[in-house]
Protein backbone atom coordinates (compact mmCIF):
# COMPACT_ATOMS: atom_id res chain seq x y z
CA UNK A 1 0.00 0.00 0.00
CA UNK A 2 2.78 2.53 1.22
CA UNK A 3 4.37 1.47 -2.34
CA UNK A 4 1.08 3.03 -4.36
CA UNK A 5 1.01 5.98 -2.01
CA UNK A 6 4.54 6.97 -2.65
CA UNK A 7 4.08 6.34 -6.48
CA UNK A 8 1.10 8.40 -6.37
CA UNK A 9 3.21 10.99 -4.53
CA UNK A 10 6.24 11.14 -7.24
CA UNK A 11 3.53 11.56 -9.69
CA UNK A 12 2.20 14.79 -7.89
CA UNK A 13 5.38 15.47 -6.92
CA UNK A 14 6.72 16.08 -10.59
CA UNK A 15 3.44 17.89 -11.18
CA UNK A 16 4.73 20.77 -8.94
CA UNK A 17 2.51 19.42 -5.76
CA UNK A 18 4.11 21.12 -2.67
CA UNK A 19 1.75 18.54 -0.45
CA UNK A 20 3.59 15.60 -2.43
CA UNK A 21 6.55 16.84 -1.48
CA UNK A 22 5.64 17.47 2.21
CA UNK A 23 3.70 13.97 2.15
CA UNK A 24 6.95 12.26 0.57
CA UNK A 25 9.55 13.77 3.55
CA UNK A 26 7.05 12.34 6.45
CA UNK A 27 7.05 9.20 4.98
CA UNK A 28 10.64 9.05 4.30
CA UNK A 29 11.08 10.50 7.95
CA UNK A 30 8.43 7.41 9.66
CA UNK A 31 11.04 4.98 7.79
CA UNK A 32 13.81 6.46 9.59
CA UNK A 33 15.37 7.77 6.33
CA UNK A 34 16.35 11.41 7.69
CA UNK A 35 18.26 12.64 4.80
CA UNK A 36 16.00 11.81 2.02
CA UNK A 37 13.75 13.13 4.55
CA UNK A 38 15.24 16.51 5.12
CA UNK A 39 15.85 16.79 0.71
CA UNK A 40 11.74 16.45 0.39
CA UNK A 41 10.80 18.78 3.31
CA UNK A 42 13.28 21.47 2.66
CA UNK A 43 11.91 21.22 -0.93
CA UNK A 44 8.58 21.78 0.69
CA UNK A 45 9.75 24.74 2.61
CA UNK A 46 11.16 26.26 -0.76
CA UNK A 47 7.94 25.63 -2.14
CA UNK A 48 6.29 27.86 0.43
CA UNK A 49 4.38 25.15 2.70
CA UNK A 50 6.24 26.82 5.99
CA UNK A 51 3.61 24.93 8.48
CA UNK A 52 3.81 21.77 9.07
CA UNK A 53 7.22 21.61 7.15
CA UNK A 54 9.21 23.80 9.85
CA UNK A 55 7.78 21.13 12.37
CA UNK A 56 8.73 17.81 10.58
CA UNK A 57 12.07 19.85 9.39
CA UNK A 58 12.64 20.28 13.89
CA UNK A 59 11.91 16.07 14.13
CA UNK A 60 14.07 15.22 10.94
CA UNK A 61 17.03 17.30 12.78
CA UNK A 62 16.62 15.90 16.26
CA UNK A 63 19.12 14.15 17.23
CA UNK A 64 18.20 9.88 17.64
CA UNK A 65 20.36 9.61 21.08
CA UNK A 66 20.91 13.02 22.96
CA UNK A 67 22.83 10.85 26.00
CA UNK A 68 25.09 9.21 23.09
CA UNK A 69 29.00 10.39 23.88
CA UNK A 70 29.70 9.51 20.49
CA UNK A 71 29.78 11.98 17.46
CA UNK A 72 28.66 14.73 20.47
CA UNK A 73 28.88 17.68 18.30
CA UNK A 74 27.64 16.28 15.16
CA UNK A 75 24.45 15.62 18.09
CA UNK A 76 24.81 19.25 19.23
CA UNK A 77 24.81 20.72 15.55
CA UNK A 78 21.43 18.79 14.76
CA UNK A 79 19.58 20.24 18.09
CA UNK A 80 20.93 23.29 17.60
CA UNK A 81 19.04 23.31 13.73
CA UNK A 82 16.13 21.28 15.36
CA UNK A 83 15.51 24.21 17.79
CA UNK A 84 16.06 26.68 14.80
CA UNK A 85 13.22 25.11 12.96
CA UNK A 86 10.97 24.60 15.91
CA UNK A 87 11.92 28.29 16.89
CA UNK A 88 10.59 29.15 13.52
CA UNK A 89 7.46 27.12 13.80
CA UNK A 90 6.57 28.37 17.11
CA UNK A 91 6.58 31.89 15.88
CA UNK A 92 4.59 31.43 12.95
CA UNK A 93 1.47 29.86 15.46
CA UNK A 94 1.96 33.16 17.84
Amino acid sequence: MQDNANQYYEQARALGSTRASHNLGCMALDNDRKTQAILFLEETLVRGLKLPTLYNLGRAHSPADPCSGFYLAKAIAAAQQAGSYFGQAFELTR
